[in-house]
């Protein structure tokens, strides 16, 4: 396992991107308000001032709006911290607490091309 120090291997990243489909923002707060920006991968840290691994099971996939914009004088990531956590361990409970790949149904290559255009309209 690596801390938050260390960078993420590029197949945790992929395997965020796409168990999460995109920015989880509008599925955990239905009022979060449009994404804008890239996805980012955002470590959901256990309580405030702890540190966590990048293991894809403390990660969650972020729009660049949702994880560092201030609006409204918060940050949306940082205010969602415990909703963010939640909706890990309801992801996890499902498959037994096992650290494996889930929710890509097979359709992995599909997943990752929407997340492409994603990025590619956002870079514009």
């Amino acid at each position: 396992m690596s801390f938050r120090r260390d960078p993420m291997t590029p197949e945790q990243r992929i395997e965020v991107l796409t168990r999460d489909e995109g920015c989880v923002a509008l599925r955990i707060d239905p009022d979060a308000g449009e994404c804008a920006g890239p996805l980012q991968v955002d470590h959901v840290r256990p309580f405030p001032g702890s540190l966590t691994d990048s293991s894809p099971r403390h990660c969650v996939s972020v729009c660049r709006g949702h994880h560092q914009d201030s609006r409204a004088g918060r940050i949306w990531a940082t205010a969602h911290r415990a909703e963010m956590r939640a909706y890990l361990e309801g992801l996890y409970e499902a498959d037994g607490g096992h650290e494996e790949p889930f929710r890509t149904h097979g359709h992995r290559e599909a997943y990752m091309a929407d997340w492409r255009q994603h990025q590619e309209l956002h870079r514009r």
